[in-house]
């Protein structure tokens, strides 16, 4: 595997399309979503759609998990500190934005910590 690696490695990155500017225009994309979710929260609804917790609101915390560390998320996450000052700024931005702040709450409110 040691051996193996690198050639694996570079056909994940290269079949991914892993790149900076890559990793730039996608940020900037979650960055436009985050915006346009946080617009649609604006006018003080508890949930995206509907008066209750739904598949919307739950996928929507689940997305964003990874970049607000979303402490009931189950999935294997690098702590705050582990992570490089560049991420650690995006993670600030995401969790100080309504939808970061959104899923957050989703989280606390509506999903249950793993076992």
């Amino acid at each position: 595997m040691r051996l193996a690696y690198p050639l694996f490695a570079g056909f994940i990155r290269r079949g991914l399309k892993l790149s900076e500017s890559g990793t730039r225009q996608a940020l900037g994309e979650i960055r436009d979503i985050v915006k346009s979710v946080g617009e649609r929260l604006a006018d003080g609804r508890p949930f995206l759609a509907g008066g209750r917790f739904s598949l919307s609101d739950m996928s929507l915390a689940n997305a964003l998990a990874p970049l607000v560390l979303a402490p009931q998320y189950g999935g294997p996450l690098p702590t705050f500190d582990q992570m490089p000052p560049e991420l650690q700024a995006v993670v600030r931005e995401m969790q100080a934005s309504p939808a970061g702040q959104f899923a957050l709450r989703m989280y606390r409110d509506h999903m249950k910590p793993p076992a």
